[in-house]
């Protein structure tokens, strides 16, 4: 058996299972943990929330929900607390705190720190933390989606050299409200029929055990998952799921998976201890992928994780069979019943072929488990292995009926459907899973014994030709003992290559030394460093940079010079340039850069600016390289205009505000109605200023109306439009559907007929979704918004169907007969329309009117 596993810089992307040392919070190298600000969440309802999943897990294809994500925008450049430390390092710290709940995690929209730079997240007592981030957690998609740290209260400690603050990118989009599931001691979660891994049911199956964890998407919703082999045996880390955990191309970077989150001991199937809380740990986890198929019929997801999960996990990628088989002598279920630690279960009966939720022989989709003879499955198992008694995997759990209590059935999406999918390489298997295309359907489990090639780093580099030294590392898996052979190969001409050990018998290490290299010359170069056993092999690519001089000046490609409605969050490129380490990026609003408003590294040759831009507007880009010997030259400038956004008056216009409030003034002429309104300005919630408009989402039914006074848009307005900021704390039904709503409604008669203002008008904030009919909402069927929540937006909405008329415009909240929210906030209101700039007024016979002097 062959195979390639990364090297260990990649190995130990976001998957380091060791504990952080202690951060610098627990030191007198800076002030008190009570003196860093703290960022306050509304507390949850957490009953209205336990009953709202109630209701959702009665429905199909909806994955479990733990946390509320709570939109944020928290830079490391304007929020928190700055101090300088010892040894020349400046510390950035900032609490966060979410009233009584079980766990909070974080979604950082713009994360790049620079090498030497640690980030640490820790719970305010210091009790419960996880391993610090670094620069090897910079990705190309931006983003980091942290696992969960227990309790009501998170410490962020940014530690970095002062002279790289500047080239800290650190933003968090979205704090995550743990309410339920992970680290809940107080209440029992999966049924107590359950069976632990551990149990000596478990024993014959340690390999596909090992193969499966407990996942989060977005920071809020769970399943259950699995590494899955691929036909090269090469250990690419892909990763599947159930396609309604809904993990799609935009949100893959969000998927957090947890390793050997297993209780310690057996607890037996049916005692109290076996349904209670168990001492499984979320220290061992990856995080972010990228995805690679989905499809719906066979309810299947192929990712491919960020990193491999660190060898000393033990984790195992499971075999599998593509086969069209009719049926199977029994199963074998390994899964996270509602985020508890893993479990097993065995169906010791034949398998059959049937629709989803169907009846055998009604379909050829899914396979049909009609009962568990030892164990279950419950909500979060979905996206769980299928294992045929010969431990391989034959589909993953889409849903059913099982449960403690009951011999209903399971049916699970068949791999053989899978395969070939929708046809293409992004709806099945067979091109991510059989690359080359051999033809083979059947393989079996990548397990977990042989060794690891490490190098201390797989990226070199210097100024000048000395010999350069690297550890390596050959890590011992398993019990795996054959001696390992090391070598290089594709090396540059002239490159010579000795190991102070050789072979090495694992675990052990080496020193490489590379020598030579002034015959070698100047330049960026790739090689191998091979390691051979008599039963396995692995290849770690090298990169080495040589340079005896700082790069030349590169030259920009992207966006041209002049470019105009370029994006607010561009896309910069450049040509490669030779013997080039990392480049550096400079955005400003003027061609001499006196006022850099953006700066950031970048390691490749394209960059995607990570902070928003204002739209509009004209901006200057450079770019330089930089290697061991120093910073090149700057590149020339490029200039572009940034689009114009929904709102914006384009070039050539300028803007005319026909009504605008902040309702600092009160109520003015603005009225309210309706049934049950509570509609008024109160002072604790607003966008701006001191006043803005609340409707209390009420656990009552109601149709509360809020009335502006009428405005008159010119019949040759250029695009005009209405703009409000709103915040949106309503009962939703999904991500997709409301329980609850706010509406929008335009008048042109006075206010005796409304009409809604459909979803087309709205250009930055459209309706969630249709509202229920099940539960006496006024305004069943139709569409609302129903943020939950939504945090301050700027809603535009395109008037230009009102264009000559004189309108009114009510904002209706409407709610159904149970669970209340804060409700709707509407601030700081403008109608607008654009007007042609005007230049100097020339008159027809051409004489300019000219002031006396």
């Amino acid at each position: 058996m062959s195979r390639t596993i990364l090297s260990l810089l990649a190995a130990l992307l976001l998957s380091s299972a060791v504990l952080a040392a202690d951060p610098l919070s627990f030191s007198d190298q800076v002030s008190a943990l009570s003196t860093v600000p703290v960022t306050r969440l509304d507390a949850l309802d957490r009953q209205a929330l336990l009953a709202e999943d109630a209701l959702r897990e009665t429905q199909p294809g909806v994955a479990p929900r733990f946390a509320i994500p709570y939109p944020v925008a928290i830079n490391a450049a304007t929020s928190g607390r700055w101090e300088a430390a010892r040894n020349g390092v400046e510390v950035w710290r900032q609490r966060i705190h979410a009233p009584d709940a079980r766990s909070i995690n974080l979604a950082f929209s713009r994360y790049r720190l620079p090498e030497g730079a640690e980030l640490h997240l820790f719970s305010e007592s210091g009790k419960y933390r996880i391993r610090p981030f670094t620069a090897a957690d910079n990705k190309p998609h931006g983003e980091l989606w942290t696992p969960l740290i227990e309790g009501d209260t998170m410490v962020l400690e940014l530690q970095v050299p002062a002279e790289l603050r500047g080239q800290v990118e650190l933003e968090i989009g979205s704090i995550n409200y743990g309410y339920r599931g992970f680290f809940e001691t107080a209440t029992p979660r999966s049924g107590s029929c359950n069976v632990d891994v551990v149990c000596p049911e478990g024993d014959p199956w340690q390999t596909q055990i090992n193969s499966v964890a407990v996942i989060s998407t977005g920071g809020s919703t769970f399943c259950t998952g699995f590494m899955v082999n691929n036909v090269e045996n090469d250990g690419t880390p892909f990763f599947m799921t159930a396609n309604h955990c809904s993990i799609n191309a935009g949100n893959a970077p969000s998927l957090v998976t947890y390793w050997n989150y297993q209780n310690s001991t057996c607890r037996p199937p049916g005692s109290p201890a076996s349904g209670g809380a168990g001492d499984g740990t979320l220290t061992q986890f990856v995080t972010g992928s990228t995805f690679r198929a989905a499809q719906g019929a066979s309810d299947f997801t192929l990712v491919e994780l960020d990193a491999q999960p660190d060898p000393t996990w033990n984790v195992a990628y499971a075999g599998w069979d593509a086969r069209d088989l009719s049926t199977t002598t029994g199963a074998i279920a390994v899964h996270h019943p509602s985020t508890d630690e893993k479990r097993i279960s065995f169906e010791n009966d034949p398998t059959t072929i049937s629709a989803y939720l169907d009846d055998t022989g009604t379909g050829t989709t899914h396979i049909r488990v009609a009962d568990w003879d030892l164990g279950t499955t419950e909500p979060g198992s979905s996206g769980s292995p299928l294992f045929s008694p010969e431990g391989r995997v034959i589909g993953q759990l889409h849903g059913g009926f099982a449960a403690c209590g009951n011999d209903d059935p399971d049916w699970y999406g068949r791999m053989a459907v899978s395969w070939e999918g929708g046809g293409s390489s992004s709806t099945r298997l067979r091109d991510w899973l059989d690359p080359n295309n051999t033809g083979t359907l059947v393989i079996d489990a990548l397990g977990s014994d042989g060794f690891g090639l490490e190098p201390a780093t797989t990226s070199l580099s210097q100024c000048g030709f000395a010999d350069i030294d690297v550890t390596i590392t050959v890590a011992q898996f398993g019990e795996f003992a054959e001696a390992v052979t090391l070598s290089t190969s594709g090396t540059p001409a002239g490159l010579n290559s000795a190991f102070s050990a050789n072979p090495v018998t694992p675990p052990g290490s080496s020193t490489m030394t590379l020598s030579n290299l002034a015959a070698v010359g100047a330049g960026n170069y790739t090689f191998n460093l091979d390691g051979n056993s008599t039963s396995e092999s692995r290849q770690e690519t090298m990169s080495l940079i040589l340079a005896d001089a700082a790069p030349s000046a590169a030259a920009i490609t992207a966006p041209v010079d002049g470019a105009v409605g370029v994006s607010i969050t561009p896309t910069i490129s450049w040509n490669a340039v030779s013997g080039v380490v990392g480049y550096q990026i400079e955005i400003a609003t003027d061609p001499g850069f006196t006022n850099v408003v953006y700066s950031a590294s970048e390691a490749t040759t394209t960059h995607d600016v990570g902070s928003l831009l204002d739209s509009n507007s004209t901006y200057y880009v450079r770019v330089r390289g930089s290697n061991d010997c120093g910073d090149g030259a700057w590149s020339g400038s490029v200039s572009f205009s940034t689009e114009a956004l929904p709102g914006d008056c384009g070039i050539g216009t300028s803007p005319n505000v026909l009504y605008s409030t902040g309702f600092e003034a009160g109520v003015e002429d603005w009225t309210t109605g309706g049934t049950g309104s509570t509609w008024a300005i109160q002072s604790g919630v607003v966008n701006t200023g001191t006043g803005a408009w609340n409707a209390v989402d009420v656990p009552s039914v109601s149709d509360q109306w809020l009335i502006s006074p009428a405005v008159a848009i010119p019949a040759a307005a250029i695009t005009p439009t209405l703009q409000f900021w709103n915040r949106q704390v309503i009962e939703d039904q999904s991500a997709t559907a409301c329980f609850d709503a706010g509406q929008l409604h335009v008048s042109i008669d006075g206010g005796t007929n409304w009409t809604q203002v459909p979803d087309a008008a709205l250009q930055t904030d459209p309706y969630n979704g249709p509202i229920s009919t099940s539960w006496s909402n006024p305004a069943g069927g139709e569409l609302g918004w129903c943020g939950d929540p939504q945090d301050w937006l700027n809603s535009v909405v395109d008037l230009s169907a009102w264009a000559g008329e004189t309108v009114q415009f009510r904002f209706r909240m409407v709610t159904d007969s149970s669970v209340g929210r804060d409700g709707w906030f509407i601030d700081d209101l403008k109608v607008q329309v654009c007007e042609q700039a005007m230049g100097n007024e020339i008159f027809d016979d051409r004489f300019e009117v000219i002031p006396p002097p």
